[in-house]
């Protein structure tokens, strides 16, 4: 990695690098060599979201949340920043340093990128959004998370430079790749729903276990497994001994092995997301298990990926619905449309294609044709973004 203190070609300033973004940072990494510094601070706003506490390549600086965790300023590292040929910065009006580190960088033409969600958790009508787009258009370019945000943004032909870095977990090679055997085996009696993302208020695991009860009271061949940490943890475990549920509600803590993911995976009768649903809808479709998800919630770009087939509905906060859901005879993809949704994930939704975006935006490279004018296709079918 570049040492601090000379001029950097590129950086990335951000407010945290979470565990998950570890394969795509180490391919840009060593795709980019020296030229690549990474400054990062401990966490999101939201606290639950964190540093990935092994991540290489990474100098830390400071962040600290205003106003109860509403509004963040990081402190570090700023003049290295401000004097890259190229900077990422967070696509995030609440960050007080995205913003100063922008404008010092626009006052000296330099060229500086966003990288972010087009629009906030609330959506489109969220107060904050036109905030985004005025950030957007005092940047150089926008590299957004979803082919869908990129399709809108390129559509609006209001000259903008749009990159697509799709929100990625595993490299292509951890992606399995040709048919995975499901049900039940020796080791694992009964199929498996799965829960897979932390255990928190907003991603409401609590009613999935209580959908869980139902569904078990006559479904004897089935299990629930959490997958993940949270502050729920220790509720959840005492609400499914009240339920009388120990031995069949387990509880897996944090798991990033893609290989141990894998083995549960293969076993799943469908995985839910009843809360809001983002990157579990990725792994899910990575390793071609459906996914049941409450809706309207607050998606994150990720659910675009309902487009390739594998996903089902249910009325947010319905917990009789997401017990008819959850039944066996619900889920009838074959093995043909469960591998074909797996090669997309490879091919469209990898590491090193969310590598090559980065890589594309900091080249200026308009590889995916979507700077084009003649941009026009529909942002969800997916299986046409070749």
């Amino acid at each position: 990695m570049t040492a601090v203190g000379h001029t950097n070609r590129f950086v990335l300033y951000t407010a945290a690098l979470p565990r998950y973004r570890r394969e795509s940072m180490d391919i840009l990494r060593n795709r980019l060599g020296g030229d690549w510094t990474v400054f990062a601070g401990d966490s999101l706003l939201d606290p639950t979201v964190r540093t990935d506490e092994e991540a290489t390549g990474c100098v830390g600086v400071t962040n600290r949340g205003w106003f109860g965790r509403r509004v963040l300023f990081q402190w570090g590292h700023w003049s290295e920043t401000v004097r890259a040929e190229v900077a990422i910065l967070d696509l995030n009006p609440r960050s007080v340093t995205a913003w100063l580190l922008l404008f010092a960088r626009r006052l000296l033409h330099r060229r500086t990128l966003l990288w972010g969600h087009v629009y906030p958790r609330k959506g489109p009508s969220s107060r904050t959004t036109p905030l985004r787009a005025f950030m957007r258009h005092r940047a150089d370019g926008c590299i957004v998370y979803s082919f869908a945000e990129a399709a809108e943004l390129a559509a609006n032909n209001r000259g903008e430079r749009v990159w697509v870095a799709p929100n990625a977990i595993y490299r292509e090679d951890e992606i399995f790749a040709g048919h995975m055997p499901r049900g039940r085996t020796k080791s694992t009696p009964a199929e498996v729903i799965l829960y897979v993302g932390r255990l928190e208020p907003e991603k409401k695991p609590g009613l999935l276990l209580e959908a869980f009860a139902l569904l078990a009271a006559t479904d004897h061949d089935v299990v629930l497994c959490f997958v993940g940490p949270g502050s729920l943890a220790p509720t959840l475990e005492k609400r499914a001994a009240e339920l009388g549920l120990t031995d069949r509600v387990r509880f897996e803590g944090s798991v990033h092995d893609a290989a141990a993911l894998r083995a549960l995976y293969a076993n799943a009768r469908c995985a839910v997301s009843p809360g809001y649903c983002g990157l579990s809808l990725t792994q899910s479709m990575c390793f071609g298990v459906p996914m049941v998800i409450g809706d309207p919630e607050p998606h994150a770009p990720e659910i675009e990926l309902r487009a390739l087939g594998l996903a089902s509905f249910f009325a947010a906060d319905s917990v009789a619905e997401l017990t008819v859901t959850l039944r066996a005879d619900s889920f009838s993809h074959t093995a043909h449309e469960r591998d074909a949704v797996v090669q997309f994930m490879r091919t469209k939704y990898s590491a090193e294609a969310m590598a090559t975006g980065l890589f594309d935006a900091l080249h200026d490279v308009d590889a995916g044709g979507l700077n084009r004018a003649a941009v026009g296709r529909a942002p969800l079918d997916l299986r046409r973004a070749t």
